[in-house]
């Protein structure tokens, strides 16, 4: 599968390393490649391994047959924003006086998005005003309990993230008893069953209203559901303190923006703000890690 434009495959696996949760697995040797595993619309879960070159990837599956194939093969192309024009993104923030260092720093960054919708929101509710590493064990913890084990193409262990209605037949003590503290347990508990209800069918406007109306779910939710979960390039996180940080350091602010600053300092960059992000994500890991919390707002 072809990329359009500028690609650099081991900065891209940057942000399923720093996971390093049981979804993902990144390996490193001779040639690093990038495993999971992908949910068809017919329920099945297929195992895939890929790997990058210079101006593509080649995709590996478990699927039965050659139509599955293709179609794990165009939804792992979309994971990893192949069909997005990285020469015009990049050409124009590399003339921005404020983006062209980190443009030049992270030449060929892609943005990593999630395997669905569910899956996005999901883990964004389970980092909701936590550090990194604690999502990631989180996460994992999950997984551990409630996932599917899959093997991919290589013989590596994937888990696949359980069905909504999964989640939703639980308990919040059950999820608890998970190792899912109470709070982002209840919220998980109360999105999954509005989520298997139908409730992510609909346009994403329409979905984000709907969102909205849970308790626990706030602005900074619904916009890592637009950016991870659908894809939408344009989407600002405008409350995550990483982002509040690393942009007021890009812009030699004395102390981090508020939200309300950053959504106005990207405004320029419409609408590429998501990937403007991913480079804000990229410096700030390179600047020394990341703050205690990822800004998760709750409503």
């Amino acid at each position: 599968m072809p990329v359009a434009g500028p690609f650099h495959w081991e900065r891209s696996l940057v942000r399923p390393r720093e996971q390093a949760a049981q979804d993902v697995h990144v390996g490193q040797g001779g040639e690093a490649i990038w495993e999971s595993v992908v949910t068809t619309m017919g329920g099945d879960r297929v195992g895939v391994t890929v790997m990058g070159c210079p101006k593509a990837i080649r995709v590996r599956s478990t699927a039965s047959d050659a139509a599955r194939h293709d179609a794990v093969v165009r939804h792992v192309a979309w994971r990893l924003a192949v069909e997005a024009n990285g020469d015009a993104i990049y050409a124009r923030l590399e003339a921005d006086p404020w983006m062209g260092p980190l443009a030049a720093r992270w030449w060929g960054i892609r943005p990593m998005r999630d395997a669905s919708p569910w899956v996005a929101l999901a883990r964004l509710i389970l980092g909701q005003q936590v550090s990194v590493a604690s999502h990631r064990t989180l996460v994992n913890r999950l997984l551990a309990r409630w996932g599917y084990p899959t093997l991919t193409p290589s013989g590596s262990r994937v888990a696949a993230w359980p069905a909504p209605e999964v989640l939703a037949a639980q308990t919040v003590d059950g999820l608890v008893a998970g190792g899912i503290p109470r709070r982002p347990a209840a919220t998980l508990k109360r999105v999954a069953r509005w989520a298997a209800d139908g409730g992510l069918v609909g346009s994403p406007a329409e979905v984000v209203r709907g969102l909205e109306t849970i308790h626990g779910v706030g602005p900074w939710t619904t916009a890592g559901l637009r950016l991870f979960g659908w894809g939408d390039d344009d989407a600002v996180m405008a409350s995550d303190l990483v982002l509040r940080s690393a942009a007021a350091r890009v812009a030699q602010a004395a102390e981090p923006f508020t939200a309300r600053e950053l959504a106005r300092w990207l405004e320029p960059y419409q609408p590429y703000r998501g990937w403007v992000s991913y480079l804000l994500w990229h410096e700030r890991l390179e600047a020394g890690g990341t703050p205690a919390e990822s800004g998760g707002v709750r409503s």
